[in-house]
């Protein structure tokens, strides 16, 4: 053979070699993708379920915090006036 048709050959080789680490790259590339954005959508359902608990947890402390301003004062006088 002559030296063109080799490098030719060696050339074309590494086109062909190079395109399917890249393709392999990129498939890997989209799997770990899709693993981050699972887990990314997880989180986002996580932070949801927490706000819409931490709103109903603010919501009781309030009624609490009304129920003791309401109360406590009309503990503390029966209680003391007592004779």
């Amino acid at each position: 053979m002559c030296g063109g048709c080799s490098r030719h050959r060696d050339i074309v080789q590494n086109i062909t070699a190079c395109t399917m680490e890249c393709q392999r790259s990129t498939i890997e590339d989209g799997k770990k993708l899709a693993q981050v954005l699972g887990v990314l959508e997880g989180l986002q359902r996580t932070r949801e379920v927490l706000l819409k608990r931490s709103t109903d947890l603010t919501y009781l402390w309030m009624i609490t915090c009304l129920i003791i301003q309401i109360c406590l004062p009309k503990i503390f006088i029966a209680r003391w006036s007592r004779p």
